[in-house]
């Protein structure tokens, strides 16, 4: 059976208040207000969950994190050094706990190189975005200047520059420089 336009495909329901269509398994249907799940700053208390996260990635994902085929040995010990106070690190949390993203910018004086990753059941739904704001934003409040981007993944290049980030590519290390100097031109 076809459906109208304007009318909410089978799963989903309009949000009675919002006007637009979310999965109805968390009661959209209700009229609650959903909450997107938000980028919090994260500390040395989210170590274990930072290791879970990373561990769970596939083989791509990992070559697509860590610009190297890292194993569940190489994946702990990078967590281990992962300096919470001085670096950023950003994380997406579930209901239940769980971390479904992670970005960190391991800094070096006004630069920094970042890496990110968002859970394979957890993408196309805006988290990697809000990671990305959060940390972009407050590393250019503390003076950094430019983000390398080792892999130069596409999806993490639409990002930046859907937040307005200038981008320089290079055929090396790194593959793109996202460009801080300035202002990000759509927020």
């Amino acid at each position: 059976m076809a459906r109208r336009a304007g009318q909410p495909a089978q799963g989903e329901e309009f949000l009675r208040d919002a006007g637009h269509r979310v999965p109805d398994r968390r009661g959209a249907g209700l009229g609650l207000t959903i909450n997107p799940v938000a980028a919090l700053r994260a500390d040395s208390r989210l170590r274990e969950r930072v290791l879970q996260h990373l561990l769970a990635l596939d083989a791509d994902d990992r070559y697509g994190r860590f610009a190297t085929p890292l194993g569940d040995a190489g994946i702990a010990a990078y967590v281990n050094r992962i300096d919470f106070a001085g670096d950023l690190c950003f994380a997406t949390l579930e209901d239940d706990g769980s971390l479904s993203g992670f970005i960190h910018l391991a800094r070096s004086g006004d630069v920094a190189e970042l890496g990110a990753s968002v859970g394979a059941g957890r993408r196309r739904q805006g988290r990697a975005r809000r990671l990305f704001a959060a940390a972009l934003a407050e590393a250019g409040q503390l003076g950094v200047k430019e983000v390398l981007l080792a892999v130069g993944h596409p999806a993490a290049r639409h990002i930046c520059r859907a937040l307005g980030y200038a981008q320089v590519e290079g055929m090396g290390y790194p593959r793109v420089r996202v460009l801080l100097t300035a202002a990000p031109a759509v927020s």
